[in-house]
């Protein structure tokens, strides 16, 4: 069974971010259920050890998760730059944004999670969102996409633009959904944003519906070699750890058995 563990951060909200601040300020206090109080690297909650095997995935989804594996794994960032480098050759287009894109965002989750460089992960989600930014797809997965790395972002916002760059992830979500309301990714982002936004901000409300509501979606929007069909262990990890901190034993019990075999 391959494990997805050290491999899906979760997006940061503004909400997350202001708690602490404030907690950085008073250096006190008590973490309540649901709401990280805590350093960056506890933003980045793990997947359990899950496999994907019995999942349809598209022929370049798989070729990026390898990649990727092995950067998490070996640490080799010398394959994820030959990777990127042979995008350029292979793809054109949406497409070609799209995947340089995802491997800078995993770039960028490396360089926090695994190897604590923080200039290094600045500048590899910066590249990422450079990609996005420099020409707009009207397609539900290019907007997913951007939410995603916009929302890891966040941290390295200055923060009289918290507010803004917050708002820019939600309206880039929705956005994903509006040209596709399939998008199990578009989902992932708005339930990971909520899930990071303290209850006083009106966080952990509406976690639930949108984990269900993204699991409930297909792998992929359609049957091109090139499609993305990431997002299910995400989604389901991010519910299962939900109903953990939320005490919903039944309903933990109850998502487990219904999805649980579809990994």
């Amino acid at each position: 069974m391959k494990s997805l563990k050290n491999r899906f951060p979760l997006p940061l909200s503004v909400g997350g971010l202001l708690l602490i601040l404030f907690w950085n300020a008073t250096s006190r206090g008590s973490t309540t259920r649901g709401v990280v109080v805590c350093p960056w690297e506890t933003y980045f909650l793990l997947s359990p050890a899950i496999g994907t095997e019995s999942q349809e995935q598209s022929v370049y989804q798989e070729r990026m998760d390898k990649i990727v594996d092995q950067l998490f794994q070996h640490h080799d960032i010398q394959g994820l730059t030959k990777a990127i480098r042979k995008n350029d050759v292979e793809l054109q287009g949406f497409y070609k944004a799209y995947w340089k894109a995802y491997l800078h965002y995993y770039e960028a989750v490396y360089y926090k999670t695994i190897v604590k460089k923080e200039k290094k992960a600045e500048e590899a989600i910066d590249a990422a969102l450079t990609i996005l930014e420099a020409k707009t797809y009207e397609n539900s997965e290019y907007y997913a996409l951007l939410a995603a790395c916009t929302s890891f972002s966040i941290q390295y916002v200055n923060i009289i633009k918290l507010s803004k760059v917050s708002s820019n992830v939600l309206a880039y979500a929705q956005k994903s959904l509006t040209l596709n309301k399939a998008n199990m990714r578009a989902y992932w982002v708005l339930a990971s944003h909520n899930f990071h936004t303290p209850k006083m901000f009106g966080g952990m409300e509406k976690v639930e519906e949108y984990a269900r509501q993204g699991l409930a979606c297909p792998n992929a929007l359609d049957v091109t070699p090139y499609s993305p069909s990431w997002g299910r262990a995400e989604l389901y990890s991010l519910l299962i750890q939900y109903y953990e901190l939320e005490g919903r034993t039944s309903d933990l019990e109850e998502v487990k058995k219904k999805y649980s075999t579809q990994f």
